[in-house]
C-alpha cells in the first residue's frame, strides 16, 4: 500500500481534532459555544467521508447534487439530535461544515500532487530529471507547501485560544482538563503524522516517474520509524501540564508587587529606626522627596522591557512567516509592518543558519582520535568533508539560474524537465549565438558550485553573478527569431 492509503484518515482525525480542540476551548469562554461530546464523531466521521472521496472518487464533473447529499447525510441528524431546534443545531451543524471542508481540501490535494504530468505539458513523464525538480522546488506548489501552510495557521488559532482561556480552566471540571489533553494529543500525532506522510507521497510520485527502483518495504519502515518519533513526543506532550505557560502576566504582576512591596517595607524600617521628625503646624504639609529606585526595581523593570520586546519580536517573526508562505511572489510590494515582520524573520533564520553552521565548524575542528601520519590525514579529510558539507554551495548562483530560467520561459526559452543545465546551456547558446562566451563562462561556473569539489571565492562569485545578470538581460532584449 502507498502513503496516499493512510494520508486522509491522518487528515480526519488531524482535523476533527483541531476543531474539537479549538470547540473545547471556545466553550471556556463562552457557553454559549459549548458542544456536546458525542459531536466529534460526527466532526471525524464527515472528515473521513469527505476526505476519502475527494481522493479517489471526486472529480470535476461531480455534480453539485452529490455534495448536497454528502453534507445531508452529516446535517440532517444534528438537526433531530440537537432536539430538532434550529437554534440548537446550528453551531454544530456549522462546525461539521468547516470540517468536511477542510477534509475535502486535503484529499483534493493529494489529486493535485499526482498531476505532474499536467505540469510537465507534453513532456514524456519518465523524462523528469532531477536537475529540474530541484530548480522548480523552491517556487512549485506541489510538494508539502500545502500542509505546511495548514499545519501553522490551525496551530496558532489553538495556540490564540489557549492562551486567552488560560487561568478559566482551572475552575472547570477535571473531565475538560481530560478530554483537552485527549484532543491535543490526537492533533500533535495525526498532524505530523500527515506532513511526515504527505513527504514520502511526493517522493513516490518523483520515483514512479523516474522510474526508481525502491525497496518495497519503505512505506512499511517509514511509518514504523515515525511512530516510535510519535511515541517519543506524545510521551513530552502528556509530561506537561494542560495551558502549561512559565511567564505570564499573572506571574510578572506577583513579582513586581513582592519586589516594590519589600523595598516599601525596609523603607518605612529605617524611617521608624531614625529620629523623628518634627511635628509641623495643622494645615502644613512636609514635602517628601521622592526616592529613587532600588536596584530590584531597576533590574525587574528591564526584565519586564527585555520580556516585552522579546514577545513583539517573536510575534513579528511568526507573522512574517506566515507572509512569507502566503505572498511569496508578492514580496517586493509589502510594506510597513508586513514588510518588517518579513525581514525579521529573515534575519532571524540567517542568524540561526549561522549559529548552527558555527556550532557545525567549532565541531569539524575538534581533534580526532588517531596518533601519527595515518591519524592526521584521517582528520584532515574528516575537516574536508565537514567543510564541504557547511558551504552555502552558491546559493546566489542557483537564484540566478531561476531567474534566468523564468525569463526564458517567458521568451520561448523553456527549462523544459528533461534538460540538466548543460542542455539549457546549448538551448540558449543556439537562440543567443552573440553570447556564447558569455553563456558558457556562467554555465561552467555554475557547474562549479554546483557540483565542483571546491567553493568559490566571493570575488568569482561576483563576477559570476555579474555574467548571469548580462545574460538575463540578453533574454529580456531578445525578441525571438525573425
Amino acid at each position: 500500500m502507498t502513503a496516499k492509503s493512510y494520508l486522509p484518515a491522518a487528515a480526519a482525525f488531524f482535523t476533527a481534532s483541531v476543531l474539537t480542540l479549538g470547540t473545547l476551548y471556545a466553550g471556556v469562554l463562552s457557553s454559549a459555544l459549548a458542544v456536546p461530546p458525542w459531536l466529534w464523531l460526527f466532526l471525524l466521521g464527515s472528515a473521513l467521508e469527505s476526505a476519502y472521496y475527494a481522493a479517489y472518487f471526486l472529480t470535476p464533473r461531480t455534480p453539485w447534487s452529490v455534495r448536497l447529499v454528502e453534507l445531508a447525510v452529516w446535517l440532517v441528524p444534528l438537526y433531530f439530535l440537537s432536539g430538532r431546534s434550529w437554534a440548537d443545531s446550528l453551531w454544530p451543524a456549522f462546525l461539521t461544515f468547516v470540517s468536511w471542508l477542510t477534509a475535502r481540501g486535503y484529499g483534493s490535494q493529494l489529486v493535485t500532487m499526482e498531476r505532474v504530468a499536467d505540469v510537465l505539458g507534453d513532456q514524456a513523464a519518465s523524462t523528469v530529471s532531477w536537475e529540474y525538480e530541484s530548480l522548480t522546488s523552491s517556487s512549485n506548489d506541489l510538494a508539502i507547501g500545502f500542509f505546511w501552510r495548514r499545519l501553522i495557521v490551525f496551530g496558532l488559532g489553538i495556540a490564540v485560544l489557549a492562551v486567552a482561556s488560560h487561568g478559566r480552566t482551572a475552575a472547570e471540571p477535571s473531565s475538560l482538563a481530560l478530554a483537552l489533553r485527549l484532543a491535543a494529543n490526537l492533533a500533535v500525532i495525526s498532524g505530523l503524522a500527515l506532513q511526515a506522510g504527505a513527504y514520502l507521497f511526493r517522493l513516490e510520485i518523483l520515483w514512479s516517474y523516474a522510474q526508481a527502483v525502491v525497496d518495497g518495504s519503505l512505506t512499511r519502515l517509514w511509518f514504523r520509524n515515525l511512530g516510535l518519533v510519535l511515541l517519543v513526543l506524545l510521551l513530552v506532550v502528556n509530561l506537561a501540564p494542560v495551558n502549561y505557560s512559565p511567564l505570564t502576566a499573572e506571574t510578572v504582576g506577583k513579582w513586581a508587587s513582592r519586589l516594590f512591596q519589600q523595598e516599601v517595607d525596609m523603607t518605612a524600617f529605617q524611617e521608624s529606626a531614625g529620629q523623628e521628625s518634627p511635628s509641623l503646624p495643622r494645615g502644613e504639609q512636609e514635602w517628601v522627596e521622592p526616592e529613587e529606585p532600588g536596584l530590584a526595581a531597576v533590574i525587574l523593570a528591564v526584565l519586564i522591557l527585555f520580556l516585552f520586546g522579546s514577545l513583539v519580536m517573536v510575534v513579528l517573526a511568526a507573522l512574517g512567516l506566515l507572509l512569507l508562505y502566503f505572498t511569496r511572489t508578492e514580496i517586493d510590494r509589502l510594506r510597513g509592518v508586513p514588510r518588517l515582520a518579513v525581514e525579521i524573520y529573515l534575519a532571524v533564520r540567517r542568524a540561526a543558519a549561522q549559529l548552527w553552521m558555527l556550532l557545525r565548524r567549532i565541531k569539524a575542528s575538534l581533534p580526532t582520535t588517531g596518533g601519527g601520519a595515518a591519524g592526521q590525514k584521517v582528520s584532515e579529510r574528516g575537516q574536508e568533508t565537514s567543510s564541504r558539507q557547511l558551504r552555502p554551495w552558491g546559493r546566489n548562483v542557483r537564484a540566478l539560474l531561476r531567474r534566468i530560467a523564468a525569463q526564458g520561459g517567458k521568451k520561448g526559452l523553456p527549462f523544459r524537465p528533461s534538460y540538466t543545465a548543460w542542455e539549457y546551456a546549448q538551448v540558449l547558446k543556439g537562440s543567443l549565438r552573440q553570447e556564447e562566451g558569455l553563456i558558457q563562462r556562467f554555465f561552467q561556473g555554475y557547474h562549479q558550485v554546483r557540483y565542483g569539489p571546491e567553493e568559490m571565492d566571493g570575488t568569482e562569485e561576483e563576477q559570476l553573478l555579474e555574467v548571469g545578470t548580462e545574460i538575463l538581460k540578453k533574454i529580456e532584449e531578445w525578441e525571438g527569431e525573425r
